[in-house]
C-alpha cells in the first residue's frame, strides 16, 4: 500500500483515514491524499436531500474547511506521514475525486460519518453510486476501530469476491499472517462453489485458513455472528456490479455498516 485517499467534506473531520496510516504496521507509511470536498459536494452525492425535485444547497464554511485543511497538515506532519491536499468544490470536484481513485491503491471512509450522511433507507442509492464509482479499494471503517487480527472473506463463488480477497492481499500483506475465514453462505444445502481451487488459491496467501458455511438463516443472523468476532475485517466483493450474491447483498451490508462494529474491505473491477 503506497498511496491512500481519505475524505472531508464541509465541517466534518473524521480522522479515521489519519489514525490508520499512523498506526499501520510498516515500516514505510503510504502517501496519505486529503481530499476536502464542499459540504454541497457531500450532500449531493452521499444524502442528496432534496425537496421539489433539485437538491437542497448546504452553505459551505470556507473557513472551517480551511482549518481542517490546516489540521490535517499538522496531525500528519505529528506522525511523519507523506501528505498531499486536494481541495475542489463544485460540479467537477466528485469526478475530480474518482479520478484520483484511479491512481491509488485505497479509499479510507468513516463508516459511521458515512452512515449517518444518508437516508435511513440503508445502504441506499447514493452510497453505491459512490462505491461503483470509485476506481480503487474502498475501506470503511468504524470510529473506534481496531486493527484487525481476523479476516472473514464474505464468498459467493463468483469472480468478484474472489478478485476482492486477491486485492486485499496485495494491498495489506502485512494481514496475511492474520487467521483467516473463508465464509459461504446459503439458505440451503450446499457446498461451498470450486472448494479446491479458491481453498488452493486463499490458503496459500493467509495462513491458517479455515472454511465455514453458514447453515443458519444468514439473511437473518450474518451480521450478529460478524459482531461477536473481536478485532475482525471483513473482505466483499464489489457492491451491486455482480460480486454479492443474494445472500450477500444489500441487506447484508447495511447491517453490518450500520452496527459500525468491523472495519469494510470492498473492492470491485
Amino acid at each position: 500500500m503506497k498511496k491512500v485517499i481519505t475524505v472531508f467534506d464541509g465541517e466534518n473531520f473524521p480522522e479515521t483515514g489519519i489514525n490508520f496510516v499512523k498506526e499501520y504496521p510498516s515500516d514505510k507509511k503510504p502517501l496519505l491524499v486529503g481530499v476536502f470536498l464542499s459540504s454541497v459536494d457531500y450532500s449531493n452525492e452521499f444524502s442528496s436531500i432534496s425537496m421539489g425535485g433539485s437538491v437542497v444547497p448546504v452553505i459551505e464554511d470556507v473557513e472551517k474547511v480551511s482549518a481542517n485543511i490546516k489540521k490535517f497538515k499538522s496531525l500528519c506532519e505529528q506522525a511523519h506521514i507523506e501528505c498531499k491536499v486536494h481541495n475542489d468544490s463544485g460540479e467537477e470536484a466528485l469526478e475530480q475525486l474518482r479520478e484520483e481513485t484511479i491512481f491509488a491503491d485505497l479509499l479510507i471512509l468513516s463508516s459511521e460519518h458515512f452512515y449517518n450522511s444518508m437516508n435511513q433507507e440503508q445502504p441506499g442509492p447514493n452510497m453505491k453510486n459512490i462505491l461503483e464509482r470509485t476506481e480503487c479499494p474502498v475501506l470503511l471503517l468504524p470510529d473506534n476501530f481496531t486493527y484487525p487480527k481476523k479476516n472473514i472473506f464474505a464468498y459467493d463463488g463468483g469472480e468478484m469476491s474472489v478478485y476482492a480477497i486477491k486485492q486485499f492481499s496485495y494491498i495489506f500483506p502485512e494481514f496475511r499472517k492474520n487467521s483467516s475465514t473463508l465464509v459461504y453462505a446459503s439458505e440451503h444445502e450446499e457446498s461451498i462453489p470450486q472448494k479446491q481451487l479458491v481453498e488452493e488459491l486463499v490458503s496459500r496467501h493467509f495462513s491458517g485458513l479455515e472454511l465455514h458455511r453458514l447453515d443458519f438463516s444468514p439473511r437473518k443472523y450474518f451480521s450478529t455472528w460478524l459482531s461477536g468476532l473481536n478485532d475482525a475485517i471483513l473482505v466483499t466483493g464489489g457492491y451491486s456490479r455482480k460480486g454479492l450474491s443474494s445472500i450477500f447483498h444489500k441487506n447484508f451490508m447495511s447491517e453490518v455498516i450500520a452496527d459500525h462494529r468491523v472495519p469494510v474491505f470492498i473492492a470491485h473491477k
